[in-house]
């Protein structure tokens, strides 16, 4: 299946790293693990499911130890796809929540989709977003001309002595 993705490198998301919630069936996320939506590489036969995530949430019902596991599921997808140097890290599992998953530097990007193609069309249509944000946050931080014009000069101290 082509895609105007490259996934062949690791994909950011201005100064975050992405994390795709995928929405979808078993049979649209293993299309796209095949292009590179990274989800693990130990999931259970039957369900489909991340070994990892799955006992994650067959252990505990707590939404704090949850949350937890999951970010060491998705730092250590996350070092999986830096060493192969490519993909996204993907989350594929009905209970999933983007408040689960939210931390400092990583950016949840919701897909629910039927296929693999509008799952494909939907990611560029976030990491567009992503692109766009960035650049609008640094340009919010960067000094314009007309605001260093405003600033008064700095006067040097003179010292008598």
């Amino acid at each position: 299946m082509p895609t105007d993705i490259d996934i062949r490198k690791p994909i950011s998301c201005g100064e975050d790293f992405p994390v795709v919630l995928l929405r979808s069936s078993r049979a649209v996320r293993e299309i796209l693990r095949e292009e590179g939506w990274h989800s693990g590489y130990f999931w259970d036969d039957v369900t489909g499911q991340d070994n990892g995530v799955r006992r994650l949430f067959a252990s505990t019902a707590s939404n704090a130890r949850r949350r937890a596991g999951l970010r060491d599921i998705v730092h250590a997808l996350h070092e999986e796809v830096r060493e192969t140097g490519s993909g996204v890290v993907t989350l594929w599992h009905d209970q999933i929540t983007p408040d689960m998953v939210k931390a400092k530097g990583i950016k949840v990007i919701e897909i629910a989709t039927a296929n693999a193609h509008q799952a494909q069309a939907k990611l560029r249509l976030a990491l567009d977003r992503c692109s766009f944000e960035s650049v609008a946050r640094n340009r919010r931080r960067a000094p314009t001309l007309q605001s260093k014009l405003k600033q008064p000069k700095k006067q040097k101290e003179m010292r008598h002595g």
